[in-house]
């Protein structure tokens, strides 16, 4: 009992080790000291007690009676606890990293090295345990034994007993994994239980697979500690803490040689070769032990180093001797041993290793002994498998440099017809080309005539020979295939001989149990239906020669009385090809369908199981994608009688003669209601099956879960904007007709989705009332793609008036309502109630209810409770979930429906909890530790949920600020009144509690790509609204007020955050354009406050009070603000996409518009700076009048004083506006275009009248020297385009020069005196403007045009 004890203690740490070894044992790594500790214990204990496999223990064990454990297969007394305490504690060790224990090394390599050389009892499973090792691709050599007199199928045999055990494939078929390459042994035997009946077995072990059958996962006393004990050396030999003396004195343990006799089990009691009994004598572990570490060794160095070179060698004459062994299973891990120490020493240049294997390769082809040719046959392909796979250690694969040495050996062995050579070589060739590819090339040809020649000798007459070539064939077409260079002559001639061999082998079929040899026929039937489609693509067919093809392969998906496959490998090769040749389908003529019946294929999945039922699956879902619209009605039909349990109609029993049928309506004048109606379906007697046919069952849940996904996939194949499918066929007096009359024509009603509505929400309902969880969320998701599709859908019949049609959806009020409260039930679990919620929500806003505050009221019954109550039922982050998902409808329809929403009348407890969530979420989404968060006191959900509930707040973040800002602009609406003393006060810190989580989903570095643009377009029309709101009224009369500095760090954030990627910039500055428009228009057309508010406390003044009350801080913060929206104006106004946004265009012109006179405004009050800067500007203005008075034309980068003046006038003619807006936006252009030549003709700015003048000045000529340009000679008549550009630009130079005369006339009645640098300036700007002016209009009014000179003298 105390061994037991400390048995389960130490399983349970080994579970905690393995478990915790990425998360708390690398946090906190003085963990791994007090498991050392503990281990280190153990260990001295495991040592002080005796040696389980001592015959002394085991006989005094058995004699005394003690009591034993019972297990699941037998008793576990006292042996077999130490056995699996030893074998824990190994695992134990190997979950942890090496350096973690490395001061253990010393008597952890002495226990090892004494366990792994201890005897084998003689009932142990050596092939079996050696199956671990090697490759299990491999174990089909192991069924030719050349020494068995009785049958070459005893082996077999033997394997195929021991499948109705332990295989979980139904009536004795192959397991689920046979269409695999995985080989015979492992189909056959179970390789954890061994032949041992003492098998100790944890439930509550964590790794242990519920889906499996428990037997599947039973662990033998005896196998576990061999096999950890193995591992765990391996490990630890090849650790950097290990010395090279040390690997070199294990090895040398391993190797010591021992008595044959110690070894009794490793023939299983057959009688060795006499030429192999002398070199069994170390023993089959040991030898599985140096084969690990070389393993484990490759894995971590790679080719880099070798082992130790003196070990090796000894290895190598072990090895190479081991290739005479008798058992099969210890030849091919010989084999694999050779092809290990040939890889990690080719890099090698003075090691002997691969000079040596190379000549016994050579020389070995010639042995007398066939056990040697055959292990030489496979030593050939299974190093070229090691270099193919790096090794094994999963290394970057490298190309052979002796393939031209080996495969020509393997070519020598090609003649063999005696067994096991002739089956080792074929294999071997295949496992050439698998792992060659294209470097094969070379040798195609002679392989490929050999193989026929084999193929051809003894056809039908050895199923393992039929099974090889197959696998032989499609590595043939996989090389063809990857090889780009082959020769022509050499494709053609490689190409013919692989469709010969196909041809003969696609004819192997599997009838039925027969012979012990039966499952490499089926594998042989799998092999060769799986190759059909690189057949194809290495040869493509005739259309006819296709179509035989596709008959072929989709025969093995019929019924088996209808001459299709019985094999379940068979059938999910057939279904895979077919998946992959689907898209030649469309090449036929006729189109002629694959799948006749897809009935068929979903009577196989209900029978099938894993393998074979995904890829039937996958069939069904390709089918449906390629041809699922235009077999409508058959795909609705049969997804129907799958999801309600009818039996197919073709099943159904004919009625007895004389009998009156059973009427039913027509379902396209609406009385077939009850084809349709799961419940009258269900209720209904269901038809006897035929005398001598299988009687109906029905489909299992799986089946009907992937029917319903089926469906959605069907309607999802329709696009929604498609009008044949989603809008009822209208009268003439009703408005029209549908988009394309003669394609609706075409396919009949019975083909457009519209029709088949009733059956789809039949489907769907039936699906959402169901009480299994897994069909209730499928019903859940498919009604919801209803809702969507189908929301815009009217119901046109019976109505007079178009525009008042109902939604289609409103007939299926009843159903939805339904699938809706049943999924909303109090022991609904969380997953589904969310999409119930989603659902709910998608109703209420596609308008399908008559009465939407019923379903309103649905939503927000929890919102009334002042604090958050968790579901009892289920764990507080689903009940946090579920509520974020409630919270999250309620505000996509409060923001969706705005003043017509039924949300309105709880607005009150909608915008507290919008309030709370929006908190909890600040603190989810700061990434502060949770250390930080132990005063918080979370509104939604638990703290010991922070970390987990992260996503969920993330995800639900854009819907709550959707609601937020729908909230503020209900409550700005409010009557002040109302508003002040109303039946509930307004959420105060709302405004500042949304911009700022806005600024955390921004900036969440926790997520793993950034903010999609949907989600940042979310959060800037959040900080515009609630800048909006927090400046208005409603937002002066809360407590805590957003204030000028916090619109400043917005503006940053925001900068930096989209502005900066272009990848968001261009789909969002259509919103940023409306963010600073907002903010502009909040500063410029509203009231200056009265009596500006103390500078020194600012902490109380909203933002736009603060910038504008005239402090210095005022006036640096508005320099800032000013700085933001200059940079988004220029950006837009050079974007091709924004400019085509007329409305978007005509805000940001009045941006343009609003700080160009701010800025002449602050520029009249006096200009700031001192007389140096004063100096600077006259001198770039001296620079840029000389270059207007000298230039022919005046450049885009002379038009603007490039001084600090007004930096706003840039944007003229440095971007489209005003001359390239003029096409696409006249009467916008023009409109904003008057304003800015008003602005500067200003009186009221009389301070800067001679920055007005030399702006006018400087616009009317540059659109002069336009003018003059399109004007041209005169005489050539101009076309519509050009016509059309020359009134527009005569309508820009009108309000251009009549503003500069206003400018004029201004300075003349001031009688203002300018110096006389800037006189001069302005008197040679101003004349040569006007002479430019008057050279335009006159030859504007010579011109030859009609319409040009109309114009002209209509400006003049």
């Amino acid at each position: 009992d105390e061994l037991l004890s400390l048995y389960f203690a130490l399983r349970s740490l080994q579970a905690f080790t393995r478990h915790s070894r990425d998360t708390l044992l690398t946090s906190l790594p003085h963990l791994h000291k007090i498991l050392v500790v503990f281990l280190t214990n153990i260990s001295q204990l495991i040592v002080a007690l005796p040696h389980p496999t001592s015959a002394s223990l085991r006989a005094k064990s058995k004699g005394e009676c003690s009591k034993s454990v019972v297990t699941l297969s037998g008793t576990c007394g006292l042996p077999e606890v130490l056995l699996m305490m030893r074998s824990t504690m190994y695992q134990t060790f190997a979950a942890m990293l090496p350096t973690q224990y490395s001061s253990r090394f010393v008597p952890l390599l002495n226990m090892l090295a004494d366990d792994v050389t201890r005897t084998l009892p003689n009932d142990f499973p050596v092939a079996e345990f050696l199956s671990q090792f090697t490759h299990a691709d491999d174990a089909l050599l192991d069924l030719v034994d050349p020494y068995s007199e009785a049958g070459k199928d005893i082996a077999t045999t033997i394997r195929l007993i021991m499948s109705k055990l332990y295989t979980s494939a139904a009536s004795g078929e192959l397991p689920r994994d046979a269409v695999s390459d995985v080989t015979a042994s492992s189909y056959f035997s179970n390789p954890a239980s061994g032949a041992s009946s003492n098998v100790m077995l944890m439930p509550w072990d964590a790794w242990l697979n519920p889906a499996r059958p428990l037997g599947e996962q039973c662990v033998s006393a005896e196998w576990a500690w061999r096999r950890s004990a193995i591992d765990l050396l391996a490990i630890v030999m090849n650790s950097a803490e290990v010395s090279e003396q040390a690997r070199t004195a294990v090895l040398a343990h391993l190797l010591k040689k021992r008595d044959a006799s110690e070894e009794g089990g490793a023939a299983h009691g057959k009688k060795a070769a006499p030429a192999a009994s002398q070199h069994s004598d170390i023993g089959v572990i040991p030898t599985i032990a140096i084969f690990a570490y070389v393993r484990e060794h490759v894995r971590m160095r790679g080719a880099r180093c070798a082992p130790p070179a003196e070990p090796m060698m000894q290895v190598l004459k072990l090895s190479v001797e081991g290739m005479k062994e008798a058992n099969p299973a210890v030849r091919r891990l010989h084999v694999e041993l050779l092809a290990l120490l040939f890889y990690v020493h080719h890099q090698q240049t003075d090691s002997p290793i691969v000079p040596r294997i190379l000549q016994q390769l050579g020389t070995d082809t010639t042995s007398e002994l066939t056990p040697v040719r055959a292990s030489v046959a496979l030593l050939c392909g299974s190093i070229l498998r090691s270099f193919a796979s790096g090794g094994e250690g999963g290394a970057e694969a490298v190309e052979c440099p002796y393939i031209a040495s080996i495969v020509p050996s393997l070519i020598k062995l090609a003649k063999e017809t005696a067994q096991p050579v002739r089956l080792w070589m074929l294999y071997a060739i295949h496992l050439s080309m698998q792992a060659a590819g294209a470097s094969f090339t070379p040798f195609l040809k002679d392989t490929l005539r050999l193989a026929t020649a084999h193929l051809l000798a003894d056809f039908f007459e050895s199923p393992l020979v039929l099974w090889v070539v197959a696998e032989l064939v499609r590595s043939a077409a996989t090389a063809c295939l990857q090889s780009k260079d082959m020769a022509a002559d050499i494709r053609e001639e490689s190409t013919s001989r692989i469709m010969g061999m196909w041809n003969e082998l696609k004819h192997v079929r599997y009838v039925g149990t027969g012979n012990g040899a039966a499952f490499a026929t089926v594998c042989t039937e799998a092999v060769s239906v799986s190759t059909a489609s690189m057949i194809v693509k290495l040869s493509p067919p005739a259309p006819r020669q296709l179509r035989d093809l596709l008959e072929l392969v989709g025969l093995k998906l019929l019924p088996s009385d209808a001459d299709g496959s019985t094999a379940c490998a068979v059938r999910a090769a057939a279904a895979r090809c077919l998946t992959e040749l689907l898209p030649l389908q469309a090449s036929l003529p006729d189109e002629k369908a694959v799948v006749q019946e897809p009935g068929q294929l979903f009577v196989l999945l209900e029978r099938a199981s894993c393998t074979e039922s995904e890829a039937l699956k996958t069939l069904i879902l390709k089918l449906i994608e390629g041809r699922g619209l235009q077999q409508l009605p058959m795909w609705l039909q049969t997804l129907k009688e799958i999801i309600l349990a009818l039996p197919p109609k073709a099943a159904a029993a004919e009625p007895p003669p004389g009998a009156t049928p059973t009427r039913r309506g027509n379902s396209e004048d609406g009385g077939g209601q009850d084809e349709h109606d799961d419940g009258a379906s269900m209720a209904a007697a269901q038809p006897e099956a035929p005398a001598g046919s299988e009687p109906y069952r029905a489909p299992r849940g799986a089946t009907k879960i992937f029917a319903m996904r089926c469906v959605q996939l069907l309607l999802e194949q329709a696009s929604p904007d498609d009008p044949m499918h989603f809008q009822v066929e209208m009268s003439r007096h009703l408005g029209g007709a549908p988009a394309d009359p003669t394609a609706a024509r075409a396919a009949g009603p019975s083909q457009r989705m519209v029709s088949h509505l009733d059956v789809l929400v039949g489907l769907a309902a039936h699906g959402c009332n169901s009480d299994e969880r897994s069909l209730a969320e499928e019903g859940l998701r498919l009604m919801l793609l209803i809702v969507r599709r189908f929301r815009h859908t009217r119901d046109v019949h019976g109505q007079e008036d178009m525009a008042h049609c109902p939604p289609l959806l409103v007939q299926f009020e009843a159903q939805l309502a339904a699938s809706i409260r049943h999924n909303m039930r109090q022991d609904a679990t969380p997953s589904t109630t969310c999409l119930a919620l989603q659902l709910l929500r998608d109703v209420i806003l596609a308008k399908a209810c008559n009465s939407p505050q019923r379903l309103v009221a649905l939503i927000v019954q929890p919102f009334s409770s002042p604090v958050f109550e968790p579901d009892p039922l289920f764990c507080e982050f689903a009940s946090t979930r579920c509520f974020l998902q409630r919270l999250s409808c309620a505000c996509e329809i409060l923001d969706t429906d705005g003043d017509e929403s039924a949300m309105i009348a709880h607005i009150s407890d909608l915008g507290r909890w919008i309030e709370l969530a929006l908190r909890d979420c600040a603190v989810s989404l700061a990434g502060l530790p949770l250390q930080s968060l132990k005063t918080y006191r979370p509104s939604c959900f638990s703290l010991s949920d922070y970390k987990t509930v992260q996503p969920c707040f993330r995800e639900a973040l854009p819907s709550l600020l959707r609601g937020a800002c729908a909230l503020s602009t209900q409550l700005s609406r409010r009557p002040p009144a109302k508003a002040a003393g109303g039946d509930a006060p307004a959420p105060a810190d709302l405004p500042r509690l949304a911009m700022g989580v806005s600024v955390l989903g921004l900036d969440d570095q926790k997520v793993r790509s950034a903010p999609s643009v949907e989600n940042a377009g979310v959060y800037l029309r959040t900080a515009r609204e609630m800048l909006l709101y927090a400046s208005s009224d409603g937002g002066a009369r809360m407590g805590d007020v957003v204030t000028r500095q916090h619109l400043l760090d917005l503006l940053g954030r925001i900068w930096g955050s989209i502005a900066r990627d272009s990848a968001k910039l261009a789909p969002l500055l259509g919103q940023l354009v409306e963010l600073v428009h907002a903010i502009s228009r909040e500063l410029w057309h509203t009231k200056r406050p009265k009596e500006p508010p103390p500078t020194d406390d600012a902490s109380g003044v909203t933002w736009s009070d603060g910038l504008r009350d005239g402090s210095e801080e005022a006036r640096s913060g508005l320099a800032v603000l000013g700085a933001y929206v200059f940079a988004i104006l220029g950006i837009a106004l050079r974007d091709p996409a924004f400019l085509e946004d007329a409305p978007r265009i005509a805000l940001a012109l009045e941006v343009l518009v609003g700080w160009l006179l701010s800025s002449l405004r602050d520029a009249s009050d006096g200009r700031p700076g001192g007389s140096d800067e004063e100096a600077k500007e006259d001198a770039e203005e001296e620079e840029l009048v000389a270059a207007a008075l000298s230039a022919d034309q005046i450049d885009d980068h002379h038009v603007a004083p490039a001084g600090t003046r007004c930096p706003w006038m840039w944007l003229m003619f440095q971007s489209p506006f005003p001359v390239g807006l003029m096409q696409a936006h006249t009467a916008v252009t023009l409109k904003h275009w008057r304003s800015v030549c008003t602005i500067l003709s200003s009186a009221q700015l009389a301070g800067c009248a001679d920055d007005r003048l030399r702006y006018l000045a400087l616009m009317s000529s540059k659109l002069s020297k336009l003018l003059i340009d399109a004007l041209g000679s005169g005489d050539a008549t101009p076309t519509p385009v050009d016509e059309r550009q020359i009134v527009y630009l005569f309508a820009l130079l009108v309000p251009a020069v009549a503003g500069l005369c206003t400018v004029l006339q201004q300075i003349a009645s001031a009688r203002r005196e300018l110096d006389r640098s800037a006189r001069a300036r302005s008197s040679a700007l101003v004349s040569k403007c006007m002479e430019d002016v008057r050279g335009v209009l006159l030859q504007g009014s010579q011109h030859a045009n009609a319409k040009i000179s109309q114009t002209a003298m209509t400006s003049l």
